[in-house]
């Protein structure tokens, strides 16, 4: 009888700390940051005749509503290159402080700039910390860092590069211990063909509609 006893009272202690995890699910979720990059989806950048560098921001989002001091005082982040080559489409080092449109989250704090770890040309690693004290994530201070993302001269290749956030590299202190992150949507840039090849269409849709009439 006490046996069967203690099997019904485990039960519900077990239930009961099944429904306060669910209960408090939500306002885990809602802690949760998420690392972005600027611009999310698809990007089209035109190739010209001579190279392009183009900014890319990435930056921390604590989400809608958010109420929390989450304490930042060190930040690592890597970020991947898919098909970049060192002749094509590829990052160039070091990475440098973020935009204005995100405002560096250790901003104004003396030796605390974003570091360069041994970034690669499809590989950008750069981390951040403070000596002491700690910051609050919001819109006046959210960014990390910027990647310059190099576009050859004359570059045409109708396709996409896949930039990706590396989860086993993403990492947030917060003194001792670890605000809970994730990546972001990847960005998707989408290089298409020259203006020069582009002007051409017309053209050729033209002679096509001119010989379905004959």
């Amino acid at each position: 009888m006490r046996t069967l006893l203690f099997g019904g009272s485990l039960r519900a202690f077990l239930f009961a700390v099944v429904i306060l995890l669910v209960a408090l699910l939500p306002a885990t979720v809602d802690a949760v940051v998420v690392v972005k990059f600027d611009t999310i989806g698809t990007l089209s950048i035109t190739p010209s005749a001579r190279p392009q560098i183009y900014p890319l921001d990435v930056y921390l989002d604590p989400g809608p509503g958010d109420d929390v001091n989450e304490r930042l005082d060190a930040f690592t982040v890597a970020v991947d290159g898919v098909n970049f080559t060192p002749e094509g489409v590829h990052f160039l080092q070091p990475a440098s402080l973020p935009s204005a449109s995100h405002p560096y989250v250790f901003e104004g704090i003396a030796g605390a700039e974003p570091q360069d770890f041994d970034s690669t040309f499809n590989r950008m690693q750069v981390g951040g910390a403070i000596t002491s004290g700690s910051v609050d994530i919001s819109s006046a201070r959210n960014g990390l860092f910027t990647i310059p993302l190099y576009i050859p001269a004359n570059f045409a290749l109708v396709g996409g590069f896949r930039i990706v956030i590396d989860p086993t590299m993403l990492s947030l202190g917060d003194g001792g211990g670890e605000i809970a992150a994730v990546p972001g949507p990847a960005a998707l840039y989408v290089v298409i063909p020259e203006p020069a090849s582009l002007a051409l269409l017309p053209v050729g849709l033209w002679l096509s509609c001119r010989r379905r009439g004959r």
